[in-house]
């Protein structure tokens, strides 16, 4: 499982401003609530709040494409600009619990 956040939208030039933003040190929460297509009201958490914080998510619960570059970050961090069903997704993976 892991604990994570995601921005989905539907620009690639969009996402790779948003991937470059969050690499040099933005909130991902913060892009998200104000970027992400999807669980901006819980600043992109791939799973509901608990407490404020993620839960985490299993394998199965993502997109084979999105699970596959999340699920490679065992360390944590940022995958790059993934594209699922015609939608660019990026992925920050908070934490990994194995």
């Amino acid at each position: 499982q892991i604990v994570g956040r995601q921005i989905v939208v539907s620009d690639k030039a969009k996402a790779d401003a948003l991937l470059a933003q969050a690499k040099a040190g933005a909130d991902f929460a913060q892009l998200a609530s104000a970027n992400s297509e999807q669980n901006k009201d819980r600043g992109g958490a791939l799973a509901p709040l608990d407490g404020g914080a993620p839960r985490p998510v299993p394998r199965v619960a993502l997109p084979t494409p999105v699970a596959d570059a999340a699920f490679a970050l065992t360390q944590g961090g940022l995958t790059g600009v993934i594209q699922n069903a015609g939608k660019y997704v990026i992925v920050k993976v908070e934490k990994f619990v194995p």
